[in-house]
């Protein structure tokens, strides 16, 4: 259920939803009810310019085609991350940024400053109000 969810939230065919997750064409119907997702997608059709170029969440122009949720949804996501990473490594000088790497960063931190780390439950972008869990691994 969760995969064809993710998949229709991405803008993936009825057929591929009910392949994937097993979901009759009116369990689909009820749930695309329920999260607007046709609203979602006339609001972005809507926002998009005459150079066919849509805005992301943060004003990042996409080029918009037929899968444009899924655009969305990547294209704002990525920014989140980016911004949230950005904003961790201003606050603290003490870690080095060595590689970006989609929705991760590798980084360094002297052996002193590890448990610090352990503190670090979620990330937020200082621009919306979501906080999002992350995951660190001390290799």
């Amino acid at each position: 259920f969760k995969v064809g969810f993710l998949s229709l939230m991405y803008g993936g065919s009825d057929e591929m939803v009910k392949k994937i997750s097993g979901l009759t064409s009116e369990s689909i119907s009820t749930i695309k009810e329920k999260i607007k997702i046709e609203d979602f997608k006339n609001r972005l059709k809507n926002s998009i310019d005459d150079d066919n170029i849509l805005l992301n969440y943060y004003g990042r122009p996409i080029i918009a085609n037929s899968n444009m949720i899924n655009y969305f949804i990547q294209s704002s996501s990525a920014d989140f991350y980016c911004l949230a990473f950005n904003k961790l490594l201003n606050e603290r000088k003490d870690i080095a940024l060595h590689a970006c790497i989609h929705d991760a960063i590798l980084c360094s931190i002297d052996k002193k400053n590890i448990d610090s780390l352990k503190n670090i439950k979620f990330l937020d972008d200082g621009m919306t109000n979501l906080k999002l869990p992350v995951n660190i691994e001390i290799y």
